[in-house]
């Protein structure tokens, strides 16, 4: 019952702030103390059952997760995901997006310039943080990319998730924009304010109105709700 008050409140009036962060220079990578039980692997078709495996046992209370045909469509579309391994077995993954990606949490695109990536479907299994599995993720799937020819990468980050934004300054990212994002009536904001050189443009893809949309598809005329 109480959350369902705070849902509807959250609905009334609510903003949240998410940051965007550039790392400018894909070729660097700190030095990180070596890991021998640590393997890094790009994602292949034939290995999507695997991750599949993984995800649906550990990513399901997560927001933003992915079903096997959309992994697959996103290798196609030339997304690169990069698996951790420790011991052998799945500890993590990453995506990274070329030119364009969606976000669905924020129900906007996010547009790179030429030569730009987005990391986005960061996770990390809570056995593993802590040991350096993100920035061993990094180094490795930045050369890549960077051998690919791109030569900087984007990531939107909630404005009070310190750990994340503390990792991407290993490698001097900078803070290029900022998006507040949230509901006042029932209608849905998104105000981004993005640095002009930044390189990255953001559009909204749902209507404001889209919660009022769906209470009244959930309604016809009379009042009762459908079946």
């Amino acid at each position: 019952m109480k959350q369902n008050i705070r849902w509807h409140l959250k609905q009334v009036f609510s903003i949240r702030a998410m940051d965007i962060l550039m790392v400018p220079d894909l070729t660097f990578s700190p030095v990180l103390p070596v890991d021998d039980d640590l393997e890094v692997e790009i994602l292949r078709e034939e290995d999507i059952p695997e991750l599949m495996e993984f995800h649906d046992s550990r990513c399901i209370q997560r927001s933003g997760v992915f079903t096997r045909e959309e992994a697959l469509t996103r290798l196609k579309s030339g997304h690169m995901c990069s698996c951790a391994r420790h011991r052998g077995n799945m500890s993590g993954f990453v995506w990274f997006a070329p030119l364009v990606v969606f976000a669905p949490d924020l129900h906007c695109e996010f547009k790179m310039n030429d030569g730009g990536v987005m990391i986005y479907n960061v996770f990390i299994a809570s056995e593993h943080r802590g040991r350096k599995v993100l920035p061993t993720v990094l180094n490795m799937s930045f050369r890549k990319l960077a051998e690919l020819g791109y030569s900087r990468s984007y990531a939107f980050i909630h404005h009070e998730n310190r750990s994340s934004k503390k990792t991407l300054e290993k490698y001097h990212s900078q803070t290029c924009g900022i998006i507040f994002h949230g509901f006042a009536a029932g209608c849905y904001f998104l105000l981004p304010f993005i640095r002009n050189n930044a390189g990255i443009r953001v559009r909204l893809c749902s209507s404001p109105w889209y919660r009022w949309q769906e209470v009244f598809r959930k309604r016809p005329i009379g009042g009762q709700p459908t079946q």
